[in-house]
């Protein structure tokens, strides 16, 4: 399966909140999200693309010399594929021309599998955000990157 990682555009955001659903339910981005992330120029997102149909997204929000992701996510038939990686390094070069020298997230702290992705990526813990997500109520792991 080849994948190609694109800027979002206009047509791209009804099939990105599609995708921010199945993966986050209701802690999702909305279309409207998607539809201002376009217009905002501290906001960079991406989708990754395999035979033309969006099968992932990623966003950041520049702040500085920092970032934060906002989203990313990969729909479930297509996981394991490396897309993942591929939009994270997507965001870090994109980051680094923009000047970040570190990358933040936050992650569910039951998501096992996604931390261990992001600690074998290069994230390393570094807090705790109690009572973060809802729907339901849990703690967020506070990661960071530094990229430069």
């Amino acid at each position: 399966m080849d994948f190609v990682i694109e800027e979002l555009q206009l047509d791209d955001c009804k099939a990105c909140s599609d995708i921010e659903v199945s993966c986050f339910k209701s802690e999702s981005m909305s279309i409207d999200d998607f539809f201002q992330a376009i217009e905002d120029p501290d906001k960079l997102f991406y989708v990754a693309k395999s035979g033309g149909r969006i099968v992932g997204l990623c966003g950041i929000l520049v702040a500085v010399d920092s970032a934060d992701i906002l989203t990313i996510a990969v729909g479930e038939a297509v996981r394991r594929h490396g897309i993942g990686r591929m939009l994270l390094d997507k965001l870090a070069s994109a980051a680094r021309e923009k000047g970040v020298l570190s990358i933040i997230l936050e992650v569910r702290a039951s998501n096992k599998g996604a931390i261990v992705f992001y600690e074998e990526y290069g994230f390393e813990r570094i807090s705790v955000r109690y009572n973060y997500y809802r729907e339901p109520m849990e703690d967020a792991v506070i990661m960071k990157l530094v990229i430069a």
